[in-house]
């Protein structure tokens, strides 16, 4: 459907994905007592539902539709109802009725901002812009903080009121300085005015930001290509073709995606909470897209991935195999299904899947990848060696392939080959970060601790969000006892991920058991070090560590003295005897009501 293809995304926050199917954004409201903006109140008048051919979709969606639509028949004064109803119809590309389901539940409930802004959407899907116009403008009064409201009204205005347009998506910005669609609606409104270069800029900028963003490279490419610059319009045209939309933070677009069954919201819901560890929420998203998807393979294929993130290979690899008796040629799946053989230790079939892979694609760079990396665990590295070097000899302009080289190179501990890879990669492509970050591992593996510390921050530089740089960083200022730099570092990885475990226990570390004075903060060291705990499940031992040690800053001796213990437990079922006997060292110290200070 085009609209999902062109409008925002969102950033998925767990909180959402636990929202229930018809109470929206949690704005399940007692309908019919507010008065709306700008003098809309909620009327009487009888409403009749649309009527829609429904006889193309699955089954399973058409019974739902049915079921919906009896509910409302019965009680058609359920806001909720009807905009689940139109969420369904929206997504399935009915924009006419979707408009007129959302705007009855905007007008039983005119106070709930997102049926405005579901209307608006609705409306300008379905070709009717001034109305969407005026409905993003009602949906503004009643909320002045949602930023992709702006975005989306400034890209109505862009041709009929430039300057506006201009404000609105500043506006957005100070909400989010990171919105690209922001960004690069500024930029339309340069390329309106005529100020090319200006134009330029922007789509540059929310490129930056979103290197995949299709509609900033297809305006790009526009603008070179008026300019005479036909070679880098071309490559922008060639990156368009990949292109997708960022995702911005849009909840409430992305609720309307998830309750309206969009199988891809579904499928990539299921994969990111299993990625959390959330595997039964992960299952409730799959048993939805099930209900979408005709042919079946895509969902087989989301759910073998979570198999593989709960361990259970068995049923991943019989769910890669329903989608290869049906579909043989997808080689993209075969490969998933070699990497699961491979880490479920059946070796000779992953190896035989990872060729057939080869076959069919030679440079396919994840099956390089991984095959090359199964052959170092079955210590055949003479041939991982040889298949790279084949590949970069077919592709010598493949910055990637050399950097696969490079990284392993590394790991088995030849740095000056690895050194000569990575820095070829760099050479084709200075831009590879993962290259300069590895460039960095060999040189602090090599003594040069400054030349390390020069690459991490190259890369914690041009992308902060690449926070194996910053725990890097952090280690080395650490070894060195610096724990002032360590701090910075730190802190600079969570504000790019603020619930990453390692970094939030290391930080939680440095202020329970710094030696000095002024920088210790058990108080924030107990709040992380639990938030720390709490991310892990109180499974790793060195979180619960950080935080007995924190209670022990704080004078909370016998908390420590328990906290500690379930460490010792914890480091004893996992075998780590060394570690044991460093908590057991902190014991005696908690016991004596004294708490630990890391001068060692």
């Amino acid at each position: 459907m085009n609209i999902l293809r062109s409008v925002s995304a969102w950033r998925v926050v767990t909180l959402l994905l636990m929202t229930p199917l018809v109470c929206i954004s949690g704005a399940c409201e007692k309908q019919g007592e507010d008065t709306g903006p700008a003098g809309d109140t909620p009327t009487s008048v009888s409403f009749t539902l649309p009527e829609v051919d429904v006889s193309g979709l699955p089954e399973g969606l058409q019974n739902r539709l049915r079921t919906l639509r009896e509910e409302i028949e019965r009680s058609s004064e359920s806001a909720d109802k009807l905009g689940a109803l139109g969420t369904i119809y929206f997504v399935h590309d009915f924009p006419e009725a979707a408009a007129a389901c959302f705007a009855r539940a905007k007008e039983l409930a005119p106070r709930t901002m997102h049926w405005w802004y579901y209307t608006g959407l609705a409306r300008e899907h379905a070709g009717l812009r001034e109305k969407a116009t005026e409905t993003y403008e009602r949906a503004l009064e009643l909320d002045a903080n949602y930023g992709p409201l702006y975005v989306r009204l400034a890209g109505l205005l862009v041709e009929s009121d430039r300057d506006r347009a201009s404000r609105l998506c500043r506006r957005a910005l100070e909400l989010n300085p990171k919105d690209p669609t922001a960004i690069f609606t500024l930029g339309l409104c340069d390329e309106a005015a005529g100020d090319q270069d200006a134009a330029l800029k922007r789509f540059e900028e929310a490129l930056q930001l979103a290197p995949g963003y299709k509609e900033a490279h297809e305006a790009t490419a526009r603008i070179l290509a008026a300019s005479g610059r036909a070679d880098q319009a071309e490559t922008h045209r060639a990156a368009a073709l990949k292109g997708t939309r960022p995702l911005v933070d849009d909840h409430l677009f992305g609720l309307l995606l998830r309750n309206g069954f969009h199988l891809e919201t579904l499928l990539r819901d299921s994969l990111i909470l299993a990625e959390r560890g959330l595997f039964e929420e992960a299952d409730k998203a799959l048993a939805k897209a099930r209900e979408v998807d005709r042919a079946g393979n895509r969902t087989h294929r989301a759910t073998a991935l979570v198999r593989a993130m709960e361990g259970r290979f068995d049923e991943a690899e019989a769910e890669f195999r329903r989608v290869l008796d049906d579909k043989p040629d997808m080689v993209a799946v075969r490969g998933e299904l070699a990497d699961v053989l491979a880490r479920h230790e059946k070796y000779p079939e992953a190896e035989a899947e990872f060729r057939r892979v080869l076959e069919k694609d030679p440079d396919n760079a994840l099956a390089l990848e991984r095959f090359s990396r199964l052959l170092m665990v079955l210590e055949r590295s003479d041939e991982a060696e040889t298949l790279l070097r084949e590949a970069a000899q077919r592709r010598p302009e493949a910055a990637w392939i050399r950097f696969q080289l490079g990284s392993m190179f590394y790991n088995v501990n030849k740095d000056d080959e690895a050194r000569a890879q990575l820095l070829k990669c760099l050479e084709i492509l200075p831009e590879h970060i993962r290259a300069r970050y590895f460039l960095g591992l060999v040189a602090d593996r090599g003594g040069d601790k400054a030349e390390a510390i020069k690459q991490w921050e190259q890369v914690v530089e041009k992308t902060p969000g690449f926070l194996d740089a910053h725990v890097a960083l952090a280690q080395t200022a650490i070894q060195e006892h610096d724990f002032t730099t360590a701090e910075r570092y730190l802190r600079n990885g969570l504000k790019q991920d603020p619930d990453l475990a390692g970094l939030t226990n290391g930080l939680a570390w440095i202020l329970a058991t710094s030696p000095d004075d002024d920088q210790r903060n058990g108080e924030e060291a107990l709040r992380l070090a639990q938030k720390a705990c709490k991310l892990t499940q109180n499974k790793r031992h060195a979180c619960v560590d950080t935080l007995a040690a924190a209670y022990a800053e704080l004078g909370r001796f016998d908390e420590a003295v328990k906290t500690v213990r379930d460490a010792i437990k914890l480091a004893q079922d996992a075998g780590d005897n060394e570690t044991v006997e460093e908590y057991q060292q902190r014991l005696t110290l908690f016991e004596k009501q004294q708490p630990f200070r890391d001068t060692e």
